[in-house]
């Protein structure tokens, strides 16, 4: 509930994406997980297809780790850095 407050104020201020971690996450798998979204944004995937491609990398890595199902991620799925 928090994460989700915080993200509507934050889009009401113009911010276009979030990622916020819902629970507890495995400082490693959370590693993936930027490293891969953020590499991602950067070669001009959309937001929604990066989170998508860093929760997949981080669930092929981590198995055993529910981290890449803690990202709540809001925002517009098209956009683009």
């Amino acid at each position: 509930k928090l994460a989700a407050s915080l993200a509507e104020e934050l889009i009401r201020m113009g911010v276009r994406a979030i990622i916020a971690a819902g629970w507890a996450i495995d400082d490693n798998a959370a590693k993936v997980f930027a490293e891969q979204c953020y590499n991602a944004l950067l070669q001009g995937y959309p937001f929604g297809m990066a989170v998508l491609m860093a929760r997949r990398e981080t669930w092929l890595q981590y198995p055993n780790s529910n981290t890449w199902g803690a990202y709540q991620c809001y925002g517009d799925p098209d956009y683009k850095l």
